[in-house]
């Protein structure tokens, strides 16, 4: 790809849909920045600058690198006063520049806005050339945080479009951000001082009352206490959640064992889950890893929750290929398994859920392979084979054409988040 030129492409766009101008600073400090039409006149003065175009440039790319810890825009006033917004560019999960759109005044803020800018330009005597431009801060826009908004949430689709961010990369970066903040959160709501360790026993058996109920809200409500009170009791030692997480774990095997499923299957997964635990090397990862096994507990057990007999066909032939998706599958093994005829099948699923057979196991082959790319170090081969995929090739292909990504890719991206990683 031409870093360059796509950014001029999205830069055009950017003007013709919003009116405003964009401004791209490559993180390689040898390379100029890139103005697209529409920039203000001030903020292109600015950037011309000898001096001030350096603090320009600094401002837009560290923001960026918060941006991309957030995954999303990030929203900043620059260092004369301009309200602006910026979004980091990471084609390849490697950060390499930043798109700068601005400048913008809050409504309401315009005249003590300008009277700053002018005494700040007033105090270095260096910058009077800037001074030349002063009017052009009349011509700056107000836009309301509607607006800003709107023009974010363009520029966020853009990049996306224009292969310069990856939906998946900041999605996964949201949600670390959304589960850091939970943490927060929760250790604020609990005290680190607020309750012996000895109730997380209470805690951990009104998570599993919540599990038995089928009770959604108070297994969310039952989850964040758990947790809240693993984060405050453990001092955020990652030793010490790895060590509740295993009480969590024994717990499932005995509710999953009770509710049909057999030893050998409940404890196979109950050492995949661990594994999976001893690879975890942040707080953030375990909390995330936590809720997604409960909730993964909470679908298994619906589905363990209805009776053989009375079990749909939909729900007969989903379980079938959740318990053989690893081996050699086909609709009319499927049909013999659970005692109907493949058109049965077909037909159920696609009235029931809209998908047909086929779909279905390529989606519960490719959240395996997800799940073994995040949590394990297994080659792509290994998870290949692992998840029922006849070859390399075609576990490939299925895989992008689930999450335009390639199995290598995700898992790469997901190596970024890891913490000490290079942004």
């Amino acid at each position: 790809m031409d870093v360059t030129a796509t950014v001029e492409q999205l830069l055009q766009a950017l003007n013709a849909a919003t009116s405003l101008g964009g401004i791209y600073y490559p993180f390689d400090e040898t390379r100029p920045a890139v103005l697209g039409k529409g920039v203000c006149r001030f903020c292109g003065s600015c950037i011309n600058h000898p001096r001030a175009g350096g603090f320009c440039r600094s401002s837009a790319c560290s923001c960026a690198v918060q941006g991309r810890a957030i995954g999303d825009v990030w929203y900043f006033r620059c260092w004369l006063g301009i309200d602006s917004l910026v979004i980091p560019l990471a084609p390849d999960g490697e950060l390499i520049g930043a798109i700068e759109v601005g400048g913008y005044f809050s409504p309401g803020g315009t005249d003590e806005a300008q009277q700053t800018i002018l005494s700040r330009l007033s105090s270095l005597s260096s910058l009077q050339p800037l001074d030349l431009h002063v009017g052009a801060l009349q011509a700056m826009r107000e836009l309301t945080f509607a607006e800003v908004k709107a023009i974010a949430d363009h520029l966020r689709e853009a990049t996306f479009r224009h292969g310069l961010n990856s939906p998946s990369a900041f999605a996964i970066r949201q949600r670390i951000h959304s589960v850091e903040e939970q943490a927060a959160g929760r250790i604020a709501r609990v005290g680190p001082d607020a309750l012996p360790n000895t109730d997380r026993l209470d805690r951990l058996a009104r998570l599993v009352a919540a599990l038995r109920t089928r009770d959604r809200p108070a297994l969310s409500a039952a989850l964040q206490t758990f947790i809240g009170h693993v984060l405050a009791t453990s001092g955020n030692d990652l030793a010490q959640f790895k060590a509740a997480a295993v009480l969590l774990l024994g717990v499932l095997l005995g509710e999953e064992v009770a509710s049909r499923a057999s030893w050998r299957q409940a404890s196979r997964q109950h050492e995949e889950r661990m594994v999976e635990l001893e690879k975890l090397s942040s707080i953030e990862a375990a909390c995330v890893w936590v809720e997604r096994l409960i909730f993964d507990a909470f679908t298994q057990a619906g589905l363990a929750s209805v009776p053989a007999a009375k079990e749909g066909v939909s729900q007969r032939v989903l379980r079938w290929l959740q318990e053989n998706h690893a081996g050699s599958v086909s609709l009319a093994a499927a049909a013999r398994a659970i005692h109907v005829s493949p058109s049965t099948i077909a037909h159920s699923l696609r009235k029931e859920t809209g998908r047909g057979f086929s779909e279905h196991l390529a989606a519960i082959r490719v959240a395996e392979a997800k799940r073994l790319l995040a949590y394990t170090d297994l080659s792509l081969a290994e998870i290949s084979q692992k998840c029922g995929f006849c070859d390399h090739s075609y576990f490939t292909k299925v895989f992008r054409r689930a999450i335009n990504l390639t199995p290598r890719e995700f898992r790469h991206i997901l190596d970024a988040t890891q913490p000490g990683s290079a942004p």
